[in-house]
């Protein structure tokens, strides 16, 4: 549903609304970035990795010099874990779950907000040591796990456009759109997902992803 979203977005953007060429009012720009967001959240939600996906799009938009994710983790970061989390990542009441809070960054661009509980029982050794020492991406760390993502909600937070705007005058659309400012700090769009290890199908962790505005620095 949500590719079908971001397909009419970017049919509307492209054809009979606006015209080639007059990209230059606020609801066509406005319409571009929606299109646009649409697209990186598709990406993410149809793929085992968000961090391959991440890196793709870092590359194919030419955010950096250098298209490498790197993951910042805030040192001594803490959050409780809920029951109905617990319950998500199948794990007992006093069985281990360690957090982990990053940045995710392409060059200077900030993608992604990442908050992750994860088991780390399910983990080699090795995979911990580079989770607690290095900046790799979680992704990148089990890569060899085969982790599968399955999405428990999503969210498009960034309000471009009325929820009705489909059905809006066309006109009024265009003298009521709102001025779009570039915020880096702006989350554009939340997925909440657990990853799962091929082998059995247990959870190994719960994510929480707030994505970027710098995923859009390419408009700009």
């Amino acid at each position: 549903m949500i590719a079908i979203v971001a397909a009419l977005a970017v049919g509307l953007v492209a054809g009979f609304l606006i015209a080639p060429g007059e990209m230059d009012t606020k609801l066509d720009r406005n319409l571009r970035l929606y299109a646009v967001a649409e697209q990186a959240r598709s990406a993410i939600l149809a793929s085992s990795s968000a961090t391959t996906t991440l890196q793709t799009w870092c590359r194919d938009h030419q955010l950096a010099p250098e298209p490498r994710i790197v993951a910042t983790n805030e040192a001594g970061a803490t959050a409780p874990l809920s029951a109905a989390q617990r319950a998500d990542l199948q794990v007992g009441p006093v069985e281990q779950v360690r957090y982990r809070r990053v940045r995710l960054t392409c060059g200077d661009r900030l993608l992604s907000e990442a908050e992750n509980w994860y088991v780390p029982d399910r983990l080699t050794s090795d995979m911990n040591v580079q989770l607690d020492r290095t900046t790799t991406p979680f992704g990148t760390v089990v890569q060899s796990l085969t982790p599968s993502r399955t999405t428990l909600r999503t969210t498009f937070d960034w309000q471009l456009l009325p929820g009705d705007w489909p059905q809006e005058d066309i006109s009024e659309l265009r003298e009521n759109a709102t001025e779009t400012t570039f915020d880096p700090n702006r989350t554009v769009f939340s997925v909440e997902a657990v990853l799962r290890r091929a082998e059995d199908r247990m959870p190994i962790s719960l994510v929480r992803e707030n994505y970027k505005q710098g995923l859009l620095a390419w408009l700009n």
